[in-house]
């Protein structure tokens, strides 16, 4: 078996963007601190890439003249992919890999079939969204059910970032399916590394009056936010409270009919949409309360950068959200789709700063005792190291 210090783990993923990189990039770093030979593998380029460069581990782009900003969309064609499975076989022979840790739904299917033909031992795969269990079309989550079926036969195991991705996951997974280990994401602390006076030259910039009460949303403009649904009912807010203003902390292919949705319902000069922001964390110290109204959501890495700022959530009651948010401890949870009791919550928080300022601080104070990142790392290490055991021939 390979001790901590020798154990050599290539994390493969996607593109660079969104709550699955910045966990690729916190357990990277954080591995890579604890003598972790670790390497990441990514089938496009997106907004963080230069964050992992700069954990110092070894970095490798695995499709042909991949670019892209933040907001880019998968491109990648057959040929695309098939040259980064090519790539990725080679790099997994190039030496000695214990563990190939995959993530996102097409990097795992790829990556996961290059660890087996270049005999990787130990294959874990990450199910940041589980397949066919949130809206799409009915033959995508079909074909995403049954694909996960197959590869199970060669997953040593998976990793769920909450209790509702697990159990969603088992219940798609054949009866002999390989294990499936609950660690819940943590959060970055170098994401909040602007601190304080960062925050109020964003908010300066946001509202140059002075005081309002900001509220954001912050994630990409994307159908599974939920942003759009919400818009329609956010004018009996605004009007209701003179003094608050919501940011639009993102980018995404909803952008031009969200700025459409916002002209027709008279509230364009409310609604600021900032476009992307690298970080998410960077942000929060800005707001006062962060709103979440994904249709579905796993876990949502952006509930702890809020609670790690002191700023209180209100979100739908979805998959996972209730694993992070306490209802009515460190935010307020609303049935899911009701936007009217989202908007009312909302301005109750508004109106009420001390209630913001307890709730912010419950939110920190479970964090502490939660979702420190040490003990995600550790969590993550502690499975290495179990199944790198198991797999030895000593252990047979």
């Amino acid at each position: 078996m390979p001790s901590d210090q020798g154990l050599r783990v290539v994390q493969v993923t996607g593109r660079s963007v969104g709550g699955a990189a910045e966990h690729v990039l916190l357990l990277t770093r954080l591995l890579g601190q604890q003598g972790v030979e670790v390497q990441v593998a990514l089938f496009g380029a997106g907004p963080l890439d230069d964050a992992l460069r700069a954990t110092g581990r070894p970095v490798h782009q695995l499709l042909p003249g991949a670019r892209g900003g933040a907001a880019a969309a998968w491109t990648a064609g057959p040929v695309g992919l098939a040259t980064g499975f090519v790539r990725l076989v080679r790099l997994l022979r190039r030496e000695p890999v214990d563990i190939v840790h995959t993530h996102t739904s097409v990097a795992g299917v790829v990556g996961r079939a290059a660890a087996v033909v270049a005999r990787v031992p130990v294959r874990v795969h990450m199910m940041h969204s589980v397949p066919g269990a949130h809206p799409g079309p009915r033959w995508r989550r079909a074909a995403g059910r049954w694909a996960e079926r197959l590869l199970a036969r060669v997953t040593t195991a998976y990793v769920a970032g909450s209790h509702a991705a697990a159990a969603m996951l088992r219940d798609g997974l054949p009866r002999r399916a390989p294990e499936v280990v609950t660690i819940h994401y943590s959060f970055d602390p170098e994401a909040m590394a602007g601190g304080v006076a960062a925050a109020a030259l964003r908010r300066s910039a946001w509202h140059p009056e002075g005081d309002e009460v900001v509220v954001g949303i912050v994630g990409r403009l994307e159908p599974q936010k939920g942003v759009l649904e919400l818009l329609p009912a956010l004018p009996p807010l605004l009007g209701a409270s003179p003094r608050t203003r919501v940011v639009l902390v993102g980018d995404g292919s909803l952008r031009p009919e969200i700025e459409r949705s916002l002209t027709s319902l008279g509230i364009a000069h409310r609604v600021l949409l900032t476009g992307w922001v690298e970080r998410g964390g960077e942000v929060m110290p800005a707001l006062d309360v962060l709103a979440l109204p994904s249709r579905w959501e796993p876990f949502g890495i952006v509930n702890l950068e809020a609670a790690a700022a002191g700023v209180p959530v209100v979100a739908y009651a979805v998959d996972g959200v209730p694993e992070v948010v306490a209802d009515g401890v460190t935010g307020v949870l609303v049935p899911p789709g009701d936007s009217a009791a989202f908007v009312a919550a909302l301005g109750r928080l508004c109106a009420d700063r001390p209630r913001r300022a307890a709730l912010g601080a419950a939110g920190r104070a479970r964090l502490d005792a939660e979702f420190l990142p040490a003990a995600m790392a550790a969590a993550h290490l502690d499975l290495y190291l179990r199944l790198s055991d198991a797999d030895s021939p000593a252990s047979g």
